[in-house]
Formats: structure tokens, sequence, C-alpha cells
């Protein structure tokens, strides 16, 4: 509560010295984190396929399976890790906004 208290002038004094619509910018950051979230989940969900077609294609007895499914699990760590930090981005905007409307 303190902390939003503080936002708030925080806001109001930007709004004053520099003549800004925090809101719309504010907006538009959340808008970008969720375009990037998509983008992101695009790019991973194809390269995931290919690898899991990769995985199915080498057979039992390929030398490259290993190989092939250790990058799996480094693309799935990686993508996870990616939606997090989206997420978190896209939670931090939403809560400054709801911050700036009070």
């Amino acid at each position: 509560m303190i902390k939003e208290q503080k936002r708030i002038k925080e806001f109001k004094k930007a709004k004053k010295k520099f003549g800004l619509n925090l809101y719309s910018e504010i907006l538009e950051l959340r808008k970008f984190e969720i375009e990037n979230f998509w983008k992101r989940a695009l790019f991973f969900w194809g390269t995931i396929a290919i690898i899991l077609a990769g995985y199915f294609k080498a057979g039992i007895d390929d030398k490259y399976l290993i190989f092939i499914s250790f990058l799996g699990i480094i693309y799935n760590s990686i993508f996870s890790l990616s939606i997090r930090g989206s997420k978190f981005w896209q939670e931090h905007w939403e809560n400054m906004a709801s911050i700036y409307e009070k």
C-alpha cells in the first residue's frame, strides 16, 4: 500500500514536470509485451516441433538421438524461462496501469 501511494505521487510529479501522459505509455508497453509473448511462443513452438520431428525421424538406433533429446530439453527450458519473463513484465505493466488509474 505504501509503495502504491509512492508511485501515485511519482506519477503526478512526472505528469506535472514533463507533461507526459504516462497511462497511454504504460498501456503501449503492456501491449508490446503481449505481442512479444506471442512472437516468442510461435518461434519456440516451431523450433520444438522441428526438434520433435527430428527425434521421431532419427529412429531408435541413430547416433544423433541423444543430441536431439538434449537440444529439445535446452529449447524447452529456454522457452519456459522466456514465457515466465514475458508474463512477469505483462503483469508489471498491468499493475502500473491500475496504480495510475487510482
